[in-house]
């Protein structure tokens, strides 16, 4: 009888370290599995974003054929979370065309700062918009 109760003594002590030890690698493991998949999503939607950007603006009347930036940008919407490298026509036309990347990066940071006071304050926009209208949509 009191080698049985060894035993499940023995099977307690090397349970309780196995735990001890076995708890945080799985949360580390989950932290790190969680981080990825966030930063995965997080740069589908910025490539998403900058994609849109492009397809936006009106084509260049003056382009003879498809634009290789609007290629491009049909691809990351069809694939965002494995955005498509540029083509070389297209890193061609990136490097002649530079105000397209002054105005798309001017777009990006003023979608970043709307986004980031959103967050911070979600009724930041109506509460400033009611100020200078008068009252409310729901009191009227």
């Amino acid at each position: 009888m009191g080698e049985v109760k060894d035993k499940w003594d023995k099977a307690e002590i090397i349970g309780n370290i196995a735990a001890k030890l076995l708890i945080p690698v799985v949360v580390a493991g989950t932290v790190l599995w969680w981080n990825s998949e966030r930063t995965k999503a997080d740069s589908a939607a910025k490539m998403t974003e900058i994609a849109i950007s492009i397809l936006v603006e009106e084509p260049s009347s003056d382009e003879q054929g498809v634009d290789p930036m609007r290629l491009w940008a049909v691809d990351v919407l069809q694939n965002p979370s494995d955005p498509p490298p540029l083509s070389d026509a297209a890193a061609a036309q990136l490097s002649q065309d530079p105000l397209r990347i002054t105005r798309l990066e001017m777009q990006t940071r003023i979608a970043e700062a709307i986004f980031r006071t959103l967050q911070t304050n979600p009724n930041s926009f109506f509460d400033d918009r009611r100020s200078n209208e008068g009252p409310a949509l729901e009191d009227r």
